[in-house]
């Protein structure tokens, strides 16, 4: 498609979730104000269902790309969605030279992409550690770090369920963090998990707001 026929197209089906899941839940957004208007921004997010990426998309004012498992490009009518969105494929359990290259490519261009740090879902009290994904973007891409806290999308989708559940769902986009000052070195992944710790208390500190 040609980009203003994709930018038409996402607004489009944009519109059409938010009336929907409008009329199902009780969705609040706070802190929208913290999205760049311009330039490359990471939108770092707790995950907790399948319902946090139309959510988080609906928050954002932008056109975000998300990373999205390459298994569900192969999904029919879910995976011509995925790819007119936009979205990057991640394949699990390899080293995704690919997928990274595809998100700078984005956030060089000055868009907006989605990562989940902890790479899967974790509801309630369950805690992942996040990996080393976002603080190799943030560093190598210099894009600012927006951390969004996502609350009750597992009570409105839980794991396991085939149809949203009437219930409370809050979006909160916490202030940008920058890391434009931390050298890139490589391969180092101990740098990038660390980054992505720092990223991910950021989020969960938005649970307090």
């Amino acid at each position: 498609m040609r980009e203003d026929l994709v930018t038409l197209w996402y607004m489009t089906c944009r519109f059409i979730v938010f009336i929907v899941l409008k009329i199902l839940l009780r969705f609040e957004v706070c802190g929208r104000g913290h999205i760049p208007a311009s330039g490359g921004v990471i939108l770092a997010a707790n995950h907790i269902s399948n319902l946090d990426p139309p959510l988080l998309g609906l928050g954002c004012q932008r056109h975000v790309r998300f990373l999205a498992k390459s298994e569900l490009f192969n999904v029919p009518v879910l995976g011509w969605l995925l790819q007119s969105f936009g979205c990057i494929p991640v394949r699990r359990g390899r080293i995704n030279k690919e997928t990274f290259r595809s998100a700078l490519d984005a956030l060089t261009q000055g868009e907006v992409v989605a990562v989940f740090p902890q790479g899967t879902r974790s509801a309630g009290t369950q805690k992942r550690a996040p990996l080393g994904g976002v603080g190799y973007l943030a560093v190598k891409s210099r894009a600012r770090v927006v951390p969004v806290y996502i609350q009750g999308t597992e009570r409105a989708l839980p794991k396991g369920a085939r149809f949203i559940r009437p219930y409370k769902v809050r979006i909160t986009f916490g202030e940008p963090l920058e890391f434009s000052q931390v050298a890139f070195v490589g391969q180092d992944e101990v740098q990038y998990k660390e980054i992505s710790r720092v990223v991910m208390d950021n989020v969960d500190a938005l649970a307090h707001t």
